[in-house]
This record gives structure tokens, sequence and C-alpha cells, in this order.
């Protein structure tokens, strides 16, 4: 008895320290998460994943084939004639660029990332012999099917009207794998039907998101260069086109013809991620900074053509990094001299899923396929009446 005693005390010691080992690591990265800035601002329904991303990005480069020298951007060293990223250092103190000096500056760096892709599938549906005003462009996932075909039934159909002077292209990677998938011979179906689809044969994974956007960039200023406006977009994004054009044009206005800017949600002083566990995790390695420059949130954005032609041109030149709004609309912005334009109009808060709900929003975000149909529906409804009052 008194050595089940003995035993029956010495595992309560046991599992009273194991619990507290357990408590004090949970205390740890939580007090870690919160001194990082956590998710932070880029999404604030991020959930943490209990992963090794260091396991999990050799994992990615071995199945994707993801060349690491291109998707990682390289520390930012001390020889500010080797790194144009190091001029974000000398800006952030010198204030704005001037165009003329972005314009020079960019014209006389190396190209080192020649985007050399090939286009798998090139759109029927482009900008040749047409008097075209706005590009609306659509960054997709490869089997997102029933997303494209939401945004072709509802906000993506303002191009279908020619007088409207808009085309719809959405843009795709591709797989891994040499021989193509069931998925991909539903898409060479999809772009058959359509016409509507331009596919690059980088590697369709989250990582390349900023190479979805350099295709994107590329394909406007290179294809549509007599546009005056382009739309980047998420795939579950409903946008009110013609809102977005009248303050497209409001703005151009009001820039005394300049004809470079950037329109969007405005993220300001946004510190770099240190939590290894954050699905936004960016090491020193890749960022040395202590914030981003500013940037605007990549779930919808726009620009003048103009603006998108010399980004493209300063993507070809700057290191690549994977978050997407933060390296074109961010880094590359801030070295070409665009403009950042905050409005209200591309709202931080979800509005309703309702005609009333996007009445007085360019954009709104995370909308199923259905969602959408319903606020199209009631967007155009001239019989409902909304509460609103017109700002």
């Amino acid at each position: 008895m008194i050595f089940l005693s003995r035993c029956t005390r010495k595992i309560r010691c046991i599992l009273l320290i194991v619990a507290i080992f357990f408590l004090i690591s949970f205390v740890i990265d939580l007090f870690q998460n919160k001194k990082d800035g956590g998710p932070g601002p880029l999404d604030t329904n991020i959930a943490l994943q209990n992963l090794d991303i260091s396991e999990v990005r050799k994992t990615e480069m071995r199945l994707y084939k993801i060349d690491a020298s291109s998707l990682f951007a390289p520390k930012l060293n001390d020889n500010k004639s080797d790194n144009i990223l190091s001029l974000l250092v000398e800006s952030a103190k010198n204030g704005k660029v001037a165009k003329e000096m972005a314009s020079n500056l960019i014209s006389s760096k190396p190209i080192i990332n020649p985007h050399l892709y090939e286009y798998r599938i090139y759109p029927r549906k482009n900008c040749q012999n047409h008097d075209i005003t706005l590009v609306m462009g659509v960054t997709v996932s490869r089997d997102k099917f029933e997303s494209r075909q939401g945004i072709r039934d509802t906000w993506g159909s303002y191009a279908k009207v020619a007088s409207n002077k808009a085309v719809l292209v959405f843009f795709i990677g591709s797989e891994s794998d040499a021989v193509p998938s069931e998925v991909q011979k539903r898409i060479d179906e999809e772009a058959h039907i359509h016409g509507d689809i331009l596919q690059e044969s980088y590697v369709d994974h989250y990582k390349n998101l900023s190479l979805k956007s350099v295709s994107l960039l590329k394909w406007a200023s290179q294809h549509c260069p007599q546009s005056d406006f382009l739309l980047k977009s998420d795939d579950d994004m409903y946008v009110n086109v013609p809102l977005l054009l009248k303050t497209l044009n409001t703005t151009a206005a009001s820039q005394g013809g300049g004809k470079l800017f950037i329109i969007g949600r405005l993220h300001k002083s946004v510190e770099p991620i240190r939590y290894t566990r954050s699905k936004y995790y960016t090491s020193e390695n890749i960022y040395n900074q202590t914030v981003f420059p500013l940037y605007v949130s990549g779930t919808s954005y726009a620009m003048t053509t103009s603006a998108a032609a010399l980004l493209y041109e300063t993507t070809l030149r700057v290191p690549l990094f994977w978050l997407e709004d933060v390296y074109v609309t961010g880094i590359c912005g801030k070295l070409a001299g665009v403009n950042i334009i905050n409005t209200y109009m591309f709202p931080y808060k979800r509005p309703d899923p309702t005609g009333c709900g996007l009445r007085w929003s360019v954009s709104g975000h995370k909308y199923t396929p259905e969602q959408m149909r319903t606020i199209h529906s009631e967007l155009y409804n001239a019989t409902i009446r909304c509460d609103h009052v017109e700002r």
C-alpha cells in the first residue's frame, strides 16, 4: 500500500509538471504572437498553423519546383548601389521619389526578373482594335471554376457591353506536372468557351501570387497600353464597376493631369510578422526592414495603365517578394514614384452581401458566387430603396 501510495504521488507530480510545462509554452507563444504583431492588418482572421515554416518552404520548393532565388528577396545589404531595395531606406528619409528620378532609376538598373513564362492560354478578348477604358484583371486559382463563372454572371458582365469599353481577363498559373490533369482539361474547355483566361507557365501556388500580379501588369501594359485604367481583383470580390470608374475619373481629374497613381485601401506602418507560425511569417533574411512601405490591400485596387507599365518595368528589376500587395503597390510602387491614394470606397469592413451594402462601396470581400449574384441583382434593381445616405 505504501508503495502504491508513493507511486500515485509520483505520477501526480509528473502530470503536474507536464501541465505546467504546456501552460508556460502556451503563454510564451501567446506573448510572442502579440509581440510580433500577430496576424496584423493583412488579415484579421488568420488561423495560425502549427507548422515548421522552414520545412514547409523546402517541401513547397520541391513539390512545386519553386526557385528559391526568384521566390524570396535577399536580405538588404549595406551597399546601396548593389541592391535597389536599399533605396527604400533613403527614399523614406528624403520624402517622395520624383517621377523623373524614379523612371531614370528604373531604366538604369539591370533586369533580374525577366518574367519569361510562356503563355499556355491566351485570351481571345483583348484590346486590339478596340477603344478600351478599363481592364478588369482577376487573379484566381486554377480550380476556382465557380468563382470565375460567378464574376462573369455579375460584375464582370460589365465588359459584355461594347459601349462600356471594358475587358475582363482571369489570370491563372499552371500545374507542376507535365501531364495535363482533369482540372487543366476543364480549364482548356472553359477558355475555349469564354475566351477570357490568360494562363502562364509559372506554378499556380500561394507563394507565387506576386508572379500572377506581374502577369497582369505585363499583359495590361503591353497589350492594352491605350486603356486608361487597370483593376486588380481577387476572385471572391464583388466590384461596383460604375462606381469604380466614377472614382477613377474623379481621382485622375484631381491629380492635375498626373497619370501615375494607385488607389485602394491604405495600409501604413505595418511591421513584418516575425511569428513563425503565422501564415504571413516573414523572416529577416527575406525582408530586414522594421516596417513595410505604404501599400494598399491586395484584395482589390486600381491604377492608371501608365502606372501599371512603370510598375511592370520596376518588377523586372526588383527581387521578388511573396506578399503581392506589399511587393507591387508598396516596394515597387515607392521605387517607381507612383502615388498611393487611400479611399474609404475600398472598405476594410466587409459590406453586407446586398445591393444596398455595395451601393456606395467600390468593392467588398469574401463573397460566394451566389452572394455575388444576390448583390448584383439588387444593385441594379431600380425599385430597391436604400436607407444609406450617399457620401
